[in-house]
């Protein structure tokens, strides 16, 4: 993805300084890597912005940034709209006339003087980006609903530094380094900080996905401008209905992702990723411009027989689309973190990063752009009693008892209810894995200061929802999972100029999800077996979903070919937050499941000198 950064300050800090030449040449060197087709640098009086270019498609693109029409109203980031062509025509609506090689960029301006802010916050799309009005001395700031796209901001002393990188605000006016201990405490309780607005840097802050940042000489604001919404049940005559429409609208989604190069899919052998590259192959051999689809795979031979590469490489062959796999067995845990330039701008709790850079560095090798199958479970692996709730509230008896009667006579098996019914069965025969327990080796100090046991309790509360038929789903699509995910995918984190996109997040997709009847579409992902039955292998098409077949993390310690000990001797800093003396015990004695929990003191600790060492 482009990079793109600016700084706007007001007041007497106007005027540029050595200081501030010095500290745009730093900002502007943070940011080049992603984009390789063009860097720029743009000021006005207390205005500076940098931008560097990277040409993906599949639509028109403005390589030189800010843009404007009027001179008055510029444009800076990243944008990439879905629906080009009803936005379009909602423009064309108030009288203008636009050309199909109209920029993305330059059509998010158009919706802006048609429609105002409300219109440019009702865009779908993957998008991060400002827009300075130089009259009236305001800038806001805008990032798309999904988060695919970061954006990060630094204010002090009437200056507002912005970007989509965050080591580039490294060099913002104000920024002093602190790291923020809250964001250390969720890292340790949970293996991620779900605030959507910290970072591990206390002056920096993130734009959490639907929300305006504005700035001007009033102050700052940050509030929300988009949302999910929560619809009515789509109720189609014809099965055949749902499937079509789930078919027109995985087609869009794709199609608005594919680029106008070549493009690499990151398959496993499972049904979401499989169904992704079938729907790009069919796009790029119908349509010339498009360049070729590859599939690139990760399994962890010969550390154990994983069966997900052959998978993947039998789906690559019926596509008749390159392949590639990579074995990432002989990856040890935390290889690769002690390299100098190895990108991890936040801690990230992956013991194979390394495994990961590694794919996208191959992938970069080929293509600008990779389609990943993210976002596929969330609804289309539901549970039934909600939407058989709703119908029993409003009195539907009939259609509830034959919802179900369908489903079993289809699928030879009860619908996953939800009601945690073999949860509370497993428990009583003490075959049920219990809830994670507090980190004993976090310091009391650390514990009572930030009042951690209450943060604890509220991290492992399911989160609240009001959707009707798909609680758990919405809850997960609107929350901090999916941003922290996709961000974890962005070239930031890989140091590549790689875009990763989700076709299967795209907002009109999982508006549609979200509207379907949960028995029988939403089990066992049925709509989607039911819409690739003609596309894909006959095996891929009924494999169950299953988890990796074994943990390589704890594979490497049982067989011996990694240890976690002797401990790492903990940087200052974190030894106010974890006694190291209890961290020894417990990695000398964890079983399976509390090794990846017991560990998150070294991968943190590990973050913490590769900042030091800047």
């Amino acid at each position: 993805m482009s990079g793109f950064a600016g700084i706007v300050k007001f007041g007497a800090e106007a005027e540029r300084s050595a200081i501030d030449v010095n500290r745009g040449a730093r900002i502007a060197k943070e940011i080049a890597f992603r984009g390789p087709d063009g860097q720029m640098e743009w000021s006005h009086l207390g205005v500076e912005f940098w931008f560097s270019f990277l040409k993906t498609g599949p639509a028109p693109q403005t390589k030189s940034q800010p843009l404007s029409f009027d001179g008055r109203v510029w444009l800076l980031g990243d944008v990439r709209l879905d629906g080009r062509e009803g936005v379009i025509r909602r423009i064309e609506q108030t009288g203008k006339k636009i050309e199909s090689n109209t920029s993305d960029e330059a059509l998010v301006l158009h919706v802006l003087h048609a429609s105002g802010e409300s219109g440019v916050a009702a865009l779908d799309g993957d998008f991060s980006f400002v827009l300075w009005d130089e009259r009236a001395k305001k800038l806001c700031g805008f990032r798309d609903l999904t988060g695919g796209k970061p954006f990060f901001y630094c204010e002090s002393d009437g200056a507002l530094s912005f970007s989509n990188t965050l080591e580039a605000l490294r060099a913002a006016p104000g920024f002093d380094g602190e790291l923020d201990e809250s964001f250390f405490a969720d890292y340790l309780l949970a293996s991620w900080c779900p605030d959507p607005e910290r970072t591990v840097y206390r002056r920096i802050r993130r734009l959490p996905p639907g929300h305006l940042l504005e700035f001007s000489q009033e102050g700052l604001r940050v509030r929300r401008v988009a949302q999910l919404p929560i619809e009515n049940l789509v109720l189609y005559k014809r099965e055949e209905d749902y499937v079509e429409h789930y078919r027109e609208l995985l087609n869009a989604a794709v199609k608005d992702r594919l680029p106008d190069g070549e493009c690499v899919v990151f398959m496993s052998g499972g049904l979401d990723s499989t169904a992704v590259a079938a729907v790009a192959n069919r796009i790029s051999k119908s349509n010339r411009s498009s360049g070729q689809v590859r599939a690139q795979t990760i399994d962890y031979r010969p550390l154990f027989e994983d069966e997900e590469g052959e998978a993947a490489r039998r789906v690559a062959e019926f596509l008749q689309i390159p392949f590639e796999l990579l074995h990432g067995g002989e990856c040890q845990p935390f290889a690769g973190w002690d390299a100098a330039g190895f990108p991890m701008p936040e801690p990230r709790h992956e013991p194979f990063q390394a495994l990961q850079v590694e794919r996208c560095q191959r992938a970069a090798a080929n293509a600008r752009v990779a389609l990943s199958g993210d976002g596929g479970d969330d609804v289309l692996l539901g549970q039934a009693w909600p939407y058989l709730r709703s119908l029993l509230k409003s009195g539907r008896w009939v259609s509830a008892f034959g919802a179900v009667t369908r489903h079993v006579w289809n699928a030879r098996s009860l619908p996953v209810l939800g009601l945690g019914i073999r949860s509370r069965i497993l428990n009583r025969i003490g075959r049920a894995r219990g809830a994670e327990p507090f980190p004993e080796w976090i310091t009391p100090d650390f514990v009572q200061r930030l009042s951690l046991r209450d943060r604890f309790e509220e991290l492992q509360r399911e989160p609240a929802s009001a959707h009707p038929t798909h609680p758990w789903p919405y809850a997960m699509l609107t929350g901090s999972f999916w941003p922290n995910l996709l961000e974890g995918e962005d070239a930031a984190w890989t140091g590549v100029a790689l875009e990763t996109r989700a076709p299967l997040l795209d907002r009109r997709l999982v508006r549609f999800l979200l509207r379907l009847p949960a028995l029988p579409w939403c089990m066992d992902k049925y709509l989607v077996r039911r819409a690739m039955k003609d596309t894909l292998p006959k095996e891929t098409v009924e494999r169950p979903k299953v988890p990796l077949a074994q943990d390589p993390l704890a594979l490497q310690v049982s067989k011996g070919a990694w240890s976690p000990l002797p401990l790492e001797h903990l940087p200052r800093l974190l030894r106010e937050m974890v006694d190291a003396k209890r961290l020894l015990n417990c990695l000398g004695s964890s079983f399976r499941d509390e090794l990846y929990t017991n560990l998150r003191p070294v991968s943190l600790g590990r973050w913490v000198k590769s900042v030091e060492m800047k």
